[in-house]
């Protein structure tokens, strides 16, 4: 289950816990149907040293072997993982391995939305989250151990995913039809994570769990163990926020940047302001 930070993830993944589990949502609940790939224990069970004390450029040499223990210890035959890498390489070395990896779903959003949520979740201004997006090298520090997600530049980040993508079967889903087009769209989901058989009731209390005003009074009430930034991690939940919060200049050197893969999804034809 992989995306550029603040494209939705998150939002798929409560869904999916609610129609499994059938309960209301508890935010930071040790139940997730997707587990993050970037576990510290996970890294350090293949790892004869402090994973702490290495800094970044070790990550793709141990990657694999860390992703193939969590799977041989699990009691499923498959498990979900949450990811924000970019399926690309580091050192040579594949981050997204196609022998551990039977299909995916890939989540991508406006950049114009999401910038403005991504400098709100990492303490940034917009223009420093815009040169973030713009950076091929990024990546984000996961935990206190230091694990390093490379995640490059969102164009290259979606590119990976999707047209540069042959190895891995993949359903990409884009945000603004999770918003605007919600049932059949989670219906497509939840077929994608390999769910055939959908159970309305079970569906129909997993969209009331985990619509977007629902997901803010839980946070409101118990935070959020995922928020990293002083605002909500659950903020607005609108397409086309942007125009409210984006300068002229801004949009500009976003569109300028990205302008290509931002075609590819229509993302000058998205309509007004919707809300969740």
């Amino acid at each position: 289950m992989a995306s550029y930070p603040k494209s939705g993830n998150t939002w798929v993944r409560m869904f999916v816990n609610a129609y499994i589990s059938g309960f209301s949502i508890n935010l930071n609940s040790a139940f997730q149907f997707a587990t993050s790939d970037v576990l510290p224990y996970a890294y350090q069970r293949v790892c004869d040293c402090k994973i702490s004390d290495l800094d970044h450029t070790w990550m793709p040499y141990i990657r694999f072997a860390a992703l193939a223990n969590m799977l041989i210890r699990s009691h499923t035959r498959d498990i979900c993982l949450k990811t924000h890498f970019a399926k690309l390489s580091g050192n040579g070395i594949p981050l997204i391995p196609k022998e551990l990896s039977r299909c995916a779903l890939y989540i991508v959003r406006d950049p114009r939305d999401l910038v403005c949520s991504l400098a709100s979740y990492m303490n940034k201004s917009i223009d420093q989250a815009i040169e973030m997006m713009a950076d091929e090298k990024v990546g984000i520090k996961n935990n206190e151990e230091g694990l390093h997600q490379f995640m490059s530049s969102w164009s290259i980040h979606v590119d990976s995913w999707t047209v540069n993508n042959e190895e891995i079967p993949t359903e990409v889903i884009r945000y603004e039809d999770m918003v605007l087009y919600t049932k059949d769209t989670f219906e497509l989901i939840l077929r994608a994570l390999g769910i055939e058989t959908i159970i309305e009731d079970k569906f129909n209390f997993a969209l009331e769990e985990t619509c977007f005003d629902n997901l803010r009074r839980k946070e409101d009430k118990t935070g959020f163990r995922e928020q990293r930034g002083k605002g909500k991690f659950f903020r607005k939940g609108k397409i086309g926020a942007w125009k409210e919060e984006l300068t002229d200049s801004q949009v500009r050197s976003i569109e300028e940047t990205h302008r290509e893969t931002m075609d590819r999804f229509a993302y000058f034809e998205i309509p007004e302001l919707v809300q969740v």
